[in-house]
């Protein structure tokens, strides 16, 4: 991927199944994520690697497949959220979903998760949503860390509408206020 070219055209080339630009990207990107992960998520250097490798291909995948039909923001930040998913999915629970989870990557990956994190007390909580079960822990990880809509929390989990998601939602709050009675005393 050159200057001239725009994430547009690189897209494009990825959908149309350009092993090349794929490898560009890879190479362009790739040094960067590793000392980004390693400085601020304490992993090694190939944890780093693979889960930058991991989300090589689910990005490749995605766009292939037509589950990512139009670029929102830039290549490089769609593919640093994911690969800090798969990053974030390799680390142990302890040291899940901390304040710098979100340090160093584009602006535009900061969330409304990443805006209120800040502090120690938002930190408590996000362990406590660490430590839920399913659904509540995906459903909160979409909603306040990726910022999706009910309605695609709801298709990505198999709800069978948003309000079904919504509902389910307000019950994981309520236990996540539950759990987090003795931190807000």
């Amino acid at each position: 991927m050159d200057k001239a070219m725009t994430d547009q055209e690189a897209f494009k080339q990825l959908r149309d199944g350009s092993e090349e630009i794929l490898k560009t990207l890879y190479r362009k990107y790739r040094g960067e994520f590793g000392q980004w992960a390693m400085k601020k998520r304490d992993c090694s250097q190939e944890e780093a690697l693979d889960a930058f490798q991991e989300g090589m291909i689910i990005l490749y995948e995605k766009i292939q497949s037509g589950h990512i039909t139009e670029l929102r923001s830039t290549l490089k930040t769609l593919l640093f959220g994911i690969a800090k998913n798969r990053l974030y999915k390799h680390l142990p629970k302890e040291v899940k979903m901390t304040p710098e989870i979100h340090s160093g990557l584009p602006e535009e990956e900061v969330s409304t998760w990443g805006e209120w994190e800040s502090n120690e007390l938002a930190e408590q909580l996000a362990r406590l949503v660490a430590k839920m079960k399913a659904p509540c822990d995906q459903i909160l990880y979409f909603f306040y860390y990726r910022n999706f809509s009910m309605e695609s929390i709801a298709n990505r989990l198999g709800y069978s509408n948003e309000r079904v998601a919504k509902t389910q939602k307000n019950r994981c709050m309520k236990r996540l206020r539950q759990m987090a009675t003795g931190i807000l005393d």
